[in-house]
Formats: C-alpha cells, structure tokens, sequence
C-alpha cells in the first residue's frame, strides 16, 4: 500500500489531468489540433497511458522520497534537491500547462464567438 505522502502526488497528478482533459472536452477536433495531432479522443487515449506511466513511477518512488537529485533546473536554492523537490516542481509544471490550455481554449473560443 502507498505511503500517504505517495497517494497525495498520486491524486494531484490525476487532478491535473482531469482538468486538461475536462478543458479540451467540448473543443471539436480542430480546436484540439493546436495542441495535438489525433483530436481529442487521441489526447484522452494519450494521458491514460501517462497516467499508468506516473502511477508506476510514484510506486518506484516510495519510501525514496527523501533522495537527493540533480535540481530540475539550474538555479535551485541548494546544490542538490530532495525526490520530493522534483515531484512538487512537476505537480507544479503540470499544473502550469493546464492554465495554457485553459487561456488557449478560452481564447479560441472567443476568436469563434462561442463560449
């Protein structure tokens, strides 16, 4: 059974993909060409696969958490950064390009005089 801090990364990480894929919904397949070739349906089969990739990959992780690594990028405070460090940027960044779609569609939107 995962760690609880392990299930929180877990649970956030679906989250930000739920709302990518609730942002792209109701977007027709052209809509959704500016972030990816395939339409819509493409994307959902896609982020079920990276899903299952990152539930993997959280599972390797347990117990590891307090590992050190290279930063995820160069001017981190301290030399090195914690497993953990890493995983909180990548909730983060994730979280980052959820907004992008959000603005993108919503800009889309607008351009077309729909909501």
């Amino acid at each position: 059974m995962a760690s609880a801090e392990i299930e929180s990364f877990r649970i956030r990480f679906a989250y930000e993909f739920d709302r990518l894929l609730e942002t792209l919904a109701d977007l027709d397949d052209e809509a959704v060409k500016f972030a990816a070739t395939g339409g819509s349906g493409h994307l959902a089969v896609r982020a079920t696969d990276v899903r299952r990739r990152i539930d993997e990959a959280l599972t390797e992780l347990e117990g590891r958490l307090d590992e050190e690594r290279d930063p995820p990028f160069g001017k981190w405070a301290g030399s090195r950064a914690t497993v953990r460090d890493r995983l909180i940027h990548s909730v983060s960044h994730t979280a980052e390009h959820v907004g992008h779609a959000q603005l993108t569609r919503d800009l889309y939107n607008a351009r077309r005089g729909s909501t």
